[in-house]
């Protein structure tokens, strides 16, 4: 059994959100071979940091699961979150420490919500 947190917090530029985990945490050689079978890798794995390693699992196509289902397994999540984020003008990344869990942190501007003041 894990733990799931979510901080929500409201700022002067609008609002940031933080949905983390104390999970396994992602291998990033695991995503790399997974990029680079699917051809989508632009240079040597050996040369991406990890912070591009997480960004691979935003671009369309890329799936990390082992089977398809009906829920998971296209490789469509995450580029469909990326990209409804985006079309609000926020942001979205991740972090990740083996055996100590995963952040995905999210913020929204201000000027695409509806905000009370």
């Amino acid at each position: 059994v894990g733990t799931l947190s979510l901080l929500a917090k409201k700022t002067n530029e609008g609002l940031s959100f933080t949905i983390q985990d104390d999970g396994k945490g992602i291998d990033t050689a695991s995503i790399l071979k997974i990029a680079q079978k699917s051809g989508i890798l632009t240079k040597a794995p050996s040369f991406y940091t990890k912070e591009e390693v997480f960004n691979l699992l935003f671009l369309p196509g890329l799936s990390t699961a082992k089977t398809i289902s009906e829920f998971s397994g296209r490789g469509i999540g995450m580029d469909i979150v990326l990209q409804t984020i985006s079309a609000l003008g926020g942001n979205i990344s991740i972090t990740s420490m083996l055996s100590q869990g995963t952040a995905i942190h999210i913020t929204l501007p201000k000027h695409s919500l509806s905000l009370p003041s």
